[in-house]
């Protein structure tokens, strides 16, 4: 489990996503958008800002990010080292700039980036 600030850094995020893509009196009521996702697995970008849909959602102690591989045509993303759903317990997330938020895994073993803003 990732520690408890990182935690909070992590719902923080999630939150400045949310609040950007429908408003920031709404955050809590979650968002879901197709968006441009990349992803890099062991040091290789295997998908490059390819639009997928992606839900994001602030629960009481946590946050989650799902990410609609399957529907786009990445029906083995498990196979990929990705997964489909991401919380702010065992990942790590934060925003790059005002445009864009970073998931990474606690072992460094994939690192995914999805674009909210243009």
């Amino acid at each position: 489990m990732i520690e408890f600030k990182e935690q909070m850094k992590g719902i923080s995020a999630i939150k400045k996503v949310i609040s950007s893509l429908i408003g920031e009196h709404e955050a809590y009521q979650g968002a879901m958008e197709d968006l441009p996702v990349s992803a890099e697995v062991n040091g290789k970008l295997i998908i490059d800002r390819e639009i997928i849909k992606c839900q994001f959602t602030i629960h009481h102690n946590n946050a989650v990010v799902h990410i609609m591989w399957e529907d786009y045509g990445y029906k083995a993303y498990k196979a990929l080292g990705l997964f489909g759903t991401m919380n702010t317990d065992w990942q790590y997330f934060r925003t790059i700039s005002d445009s864009a938020l970073e998931i990474k895994d606690k072992d460094g073993k994939y690192k995914i980036k999805i674009n909210y803003a243009s």
